[in-house]
């Protein structure tokens, strides 16, 4: 992996009508306490606002070892 992004965690494919905040908070309501900051450092240069189906983003899980 590269330096910086955790081994850990889960890709989400974008879907219609996807925004970041709900994404995260689905997953802290699944149990994986992730932030918005922890989701944008593992996606470099991903635009929150700008989000496109099928694009695939890493959700690190930082309890995950």
């Amino acid at each position: 992996t590269a330096p910086g992004i955790p081994e850990n965690g889960h890709y989400y494919p974008i879907k219609a009508g996807d925004r970041l905040p709900a994404i995260v908070k689905a997953y802290n309501d699944q149990g994986v306490k992730v932030t918005m900051a922890q989701v944008l450092k593992a996606n470099p240069g991903l635009d929150p606002n700008k989000l496109y189906v099928g694009k695939k983003i890493f959700i690190p899980d930082p309890a995950a070892k």
